[in-house]
């Protein structure tokens, strides 16, 4: 998360104190909290004390810069070649003669926590600690067939 921040931090700094700015570092967690409970903004803004408005005005903020993001950190077939192939062999997925496999797919996603159980772990920041009361690595993945 905090490699991320610097990224996004000079869009969602304000350049003067004017109503109560919220720094960028509690509102990229703002954003991580939405998405990882799925609650919604209502509840979450009574949770941090912050209105419903704001937190919508936040979340999308830091959707957009995150999602300006995408094209740098993934990266998906460019040539029309390259798509067909990976939807070909997507299609080809499955158990046994005849299996359909998984039609008109290019890509795939996956997101797991990885808990950090080892010793050496015991004393980890608490960046770390996920929503679930234990440290964790978050790891997501975007693969092709």
């Amino acid at each position: 998360m905090f490699r991320i921040l610097p990224l996004i931090e000079p869009n969602l700094s304000k350049i003067n104190n004017r109503g109560l700015p919220i720094p960028p570092v509690f509102q990229l967690l703002i954003c991580l909290r939405f998405y990882a409970t799925a609650s919604f903004q209502l509840i979450l803004g009574d949770t941090m004390t912050i209105s419903q408005p704001t937190i919508s005005r936040i979340v999308f903020r830091v959707s957009v810069l995150l999602a300006s993001l995408f094209n740098d950190y993934i990266k998906m077939p460019q040539t029309q070649e390259d798509i067909l192939e990976n939807q070909r062999l997507f299609k080809n997925l499955g158990f046994g003669k005849g299996a359909i496999g998984i039609p008109g797919v290019d890509g795939a996603i996956d997101c797991t926590y990885i808990r950090l159980v080892h010793t050496r772990f015991q004393n980890v920041d608490e960046i770390y600690r996920s929503r679930k009361s234990y440290f964790s690595l978050n790891v997501q993945t975007v693969i092709g067939p």
